[in-house]
């Protein structure tokens, strides 16, 4: 048991990619640590569609986060 009970799911996920993350580049590693960390902004969201779509919800958090960017930038012109 978590001392944060909310963050099983998605902590256990970030876990099985950690040895993924630990074979990448020195640089590469940092932004992907950091792009996984970003994730959490959607834990109650990941939580929400329960442990057979962990990695599911974990990908479409990355993909709104990218598209969040996206979206920044083309604000920014």
């Amino acid at each position: 048991m978590s001392l944060f009970p909310d963050d099983d799911l998605l902590s256990k996920e970030v876990e099985s990619w950690k040895a993924f993350g630990d074979s990448l580049r020195a640089e590469d590693r940092k932004l992907f640590n950091k792009m996984i960390r970003q994730c959490y902004r959607y834990i109650k969201a990941i939580n929400s569609k329960g442990p057979p779509y962990t990695t599911s919800s974990l990908m479409m958090s990355l993909i709104l986060i990218q598209h969040q960017m996206i979206q920044f930038l083309l604000n920014k012109k």
